[in-house]
């Protein structure tokens, strides 16, 4: 995109220039770039690698024998474009098998640096914001809290205007039952231990009185 300060782009008729050979200008400290024409000269000029805002610009003229540097004030006021955040996930990794509660993390980036928040959702849930400090994020998820076997995390980056592209990884809980922490099946032979004992008391207290 090619932007104009001003009138600079528009063709001048200047009293100081009416002898120049050679017309050139820069904003700031730039490079020198060469107008087009002498006593009437235009000139296209790049803003765009500049910050919005008022800026020097020189201009010189040569007629061969003198130079003559002119500097005018204006203002450079080009449209915003934001270019959405990124956002990356480093641990657990794609597939990995998750117990209890574990640290969920990554990097997230906005090339303006206007990095706002980063939220994360599971199996499709509703968003929720992770911890963020720099550009570094993590959050404490609970595998728990799902049925034992794959589910979806998904990340997103936010920087107060553009949302990231999604970022998503997908782990396997794999937690005991719960239930005291018997190994499986132990529960129910406990159980019919106790009744058998129960059986074996009463059937003894029976035929103690039947004697």
């Amino acid at each position: 995109m090619v932007s104009h300060i001003s009138d600079v782009s528009a063709v001048r008729t200047e009293r100081e220039f009416s002898r120049a050979f050679s017309m050139q200008l820069r904003i700031e400290d730039g490079s020198w770039v060469r107008a087009l024409g002498t006593t009437t000269w235009s000139i296209i000029i790049d803003t765009t690698p500049y910050p919005n805002g008022a800026v020097n610009v020189t201009f010189h003229a040569f007629d061969g024998e003198f130079d003559l540097l002119v500097v005018r004030r204006y203002v450079i006021n080009n449209p915003v474009v934001d270019t959405p955040p990124t956002v990356d996930i480093v641990t657990p990794t794609p597939g990995a098998t998750v117990r209890g509660d574990f640290t969920l993390g990554g990097t997230a980036n906005d090339p303006e640096g206007n990095l706002t928040s980063v939220e994360y959702r599971e199996s499709g849930g509703a968003w929720k914001r992770a911890d963020l400090s720099g550009t570094s994020w993590t959050v404490t998820v609970r595998s728990g809290s799902h049925a034992n076997g794959p589910f979806l995390i998904e990340v997103r980056a936010f920087d107060g205007q553009n949302y990231s592209e999604v970022a998503a990884v997908t782990v396997i809980a794999d937690n005991p039952p719960s239930g005291g922490g018997f190994l499986p099946g132990l529960e129910l032979a406990s159980a019919v231990v106790a009744l058998g004992a129960l059986a074996l008391g009463f059937r003894f207290r029976w035929n103690k009185s039947a004697r």
